[in-house]
């Protein structure tokens, strides 16, 4: 059986794998960026008491099952890239058209009126460049203060909340054979399975080695196979009869 490594170098592996996460999160702002990876170290210990790693094998499928830091960098910069896009770029407000005037006219001819007060189309004509002149400035307001709001000191975006990526745990390349050999069939089948292989079993007598002990294995303990390989133990039936 293979000796178990300190805890203290698996948990160095798992700080290597966040060093390099946190580094390829520069461009993401702080709080966000110690948001992501608050909730990935969650996931990893959420991880390791499921399964326990053993060994440095073990601990390397499980941070591959979480994800390569690069890939995950890409999707949570793409998310924020695209709400600052929206946020410093707000679509334009269309501004309504000039009121038109809709008194009635007549056939009859006007009593005519002193030059000095200006006639009714003079009014609404008046009228309705007051009133556009009023809607243009109050939609021009509106587009300055929603981009006020979007754009923070120095022209970064504010208040932008990127959405969280599901994590989509990557199924390892490969699989590390444990060395069962001296285990009973039950215990070798449980260390087996616990790393998605297997398991094939034969039986041979042998005058040395109790029955149902694992007197030989194939694959070799600690060889890497494609992952839902059969491991074929051969198992003492006892002393031939």
């Amino acid at each position: 059986m293979s000796d178990v490594p300190f805890r203290s170098d698996l948990d160095r592996m798992v700080d290597r794998y966040l060093g390099e996460l946190a580094a390829a999160l520069q461009r993401l702002p702080v709080s966000q960026r110690d948001h992501l990876l608050n909730e990935i170290r969650e996931h990893i210990s959420e991880l390791r008491a499921a399964q326990p790693a053993r060994d440095a094998w073990d601990m390397e499928a499980l941070l591959n099952r979480v994800g390569l830091p690069e890939d995950i960098a890409a999707a949570a910069l793409e998310n924020v890239d695209d709400n600052a896009e929206d946020a410093v770029n707000p679509a334009p407000i269309p501004v309504p058209a000039p009121v038109v005037s809709t008194l009635p006219t007549t056939t009859t001819t006007p009593t005519p009126t002193p030059t000095s007060t200006p006639s009714w189309s003079r009014r609404s004509r008046l009228l309705a460049g007051f009133v556009a002149a009023i809607v243009l400035v109050v939609a021009v307001s509106v587009v300055v203060t929603r981009h006020s709001d979007d754009v923070g000191p120095g022209g970064s975006p504010s208040n932008v909340v990127p959405t969280t990526t599901p994590f989509r745990p990557s199924t390892p390349s490969r699989a590390t054979v444990p060395v069962v050999i001296g285990q009973t069939l039950a215990q070798a089948t449980v260390a087996i399975q616990s790393t998605g292989l297997a398991v094939g079993s034969v039986s041979d007598p042998s005058n040395a080695v109790p029955a149902g002990e694992v007197l030989s294995q194939s694959p070799a303990g600690g060889s890497f196979v494609p992952p839902a390989s059969v491991v074929t133990l051969v198992v003492s039936s006892g002393p031939a009869s």
